[in-house]
């Protein structure tokens, strides 16, 4: 059986597509780059699938080989245009980090249940993002999304809640704590760089979710 290579799926896919001008834009790419590179795979998008609590639509359902991978995917931008290959891009001002980041762990959590409820499968969780206040170290350490933090080489794992200086109105549809079962430490990766000024660089959080629940 050929595993799928997620990382190395991605850098090949910068190399094609190093800008895209949405997240739906980003799901469909990933998931036609893999039905390329494994045409006997089954893929679909958005597949609805039974957890605990919730149906959850995956944004990227693979089988390969008979083993399912679930991959959710986040795509969050600062303010930026390029010309791509004379194709245009004009990315929003995404700066609300914090629901970003609660948003990501969320879906981990989701991609666990998968995991969790089918011993076979494989799960990732992807945030692609050329904002660097997602990757760098916060300036300050007491804020009210401390715990979703994602800066690079923080390890994360257990019961994520907002501190009690949240406001309403920033957790609203977001209350709930997010508790992750397995154990995973931030690895930030390059996806791609356009020769350009502002917000031009454009890296990955990948969190394996099989190998998270077997580290914990």
């Amino acid at each position: 059986m050929d595993v799928i290579d997620i990382a190395q799926t991605l850098v090949l896919l910068g190399h094609s597509r190093p800008i895209f001008h949405s997240e739906a834009d980003f799901q469909d790419a990933l998931g036609w780059h893999l039905h390329s590179a494994c045409p006997s795979a089954t893929i679909r998008l958005e597949m609805p699938v039974s957890l605990l609590t919730e149906v959850a639509h995956i944004d990227l359902w693979v089988v390969q080989d008979g083993v399912p991978y679930a991959i959710e995917l986040k795509y969050k931008t600062r303010d930026f245009a390029f010309i791509w290959e004379g194709e245009s891009f004009r990315l929003k001002d995404q700066i609300a980090q914090d629901i970003g980041r609660y948003d990501f762990l969320k879906d981990c959590w989701r991609v666990e249940q998968v995991v969790s409820a089918q011993p076979l499968s494989f799960g990732f969780a992807i945030l692609l993002t050329n904002d660097t206040g997602y990757w760098n170290p916060p300036q300050q350490s007491d804020t009210v999304e401390a715990a979703f933090r994602l800066h690079e080489g923080r390890s994360v794992s257990g019961d994520l809640a907002w501190s009690p200086r949240a406001s309403a109105g920033t957790i609203k549809g977001r209350e709930g704590s997010i508790h992750l079962t397995g154990l995973y430490t931030l690895h930030w990766a390059d996806y791609s760089t356009l020769r350009t000024t502002g917000y031009s660089t454009f890296r990955y959080l990948c969190l394996d979710v099989r190998k998270g629940l077997e580290a914990a």
